[in-house]
């Protein structure tokens, strides 16, 4: 895909500036549509969210091997949807500062809720 070279390395203000990610919030697609399809797939593949991701899912998980591979894919599955809504709210944070997002604060407070490093926590929490 020829957008993710143009992704890859690009801070989300690059993004925005270069017209690759929406300049105003009413410029975000719908749910449902092809364009809304294309705008996640865009937002899937920038840098920021996989920082994100990665830092969602460093912690180790600990406890029996079958414990651990079942934790690991069900917080992966968390981890992605979160990653997704951080680099979401880091959008809507640079082009409608008018909802007061404050973004650290939302993200550190993210970040907190990956840091369980017991497979037993995510199993019962899924």
């Amino acid at each position: 895909m020829g957008t993710e070279l143009k992704l890859k390395g690009k801070k989300i203000d690059e993004l925005i500036s270069n017209g690759i990610l929406p300049k105003r919030d009413t410029e975000i697609p719908m749910p449902g549509t092809p364009e809304r399809e294309v705008f996640e797939e865009v937002i899937r593949n920038t840098d920021a969210f996989t920082k994100y991701f990665s830092l969602l899912t460093k912690v180790e998980l600990k406890g029996t091997e079958k414990q651990v591979a079942w934790a690991a894919k069900i917080r992966e599955g968390k981890a992605k949807s979160a990653a997704f809504e951080m680099v979401m709210n880091l959008i809507y944070s640079k082009i409608a500062p008018k909802f007061g997002i404050d973004f650290n604060k939302y993200a550190n407070r993210i970040v907190k809720e990956f840091t369980a490093s017991n497979s037993a926590w995510w199993i019962e929490h899924r």
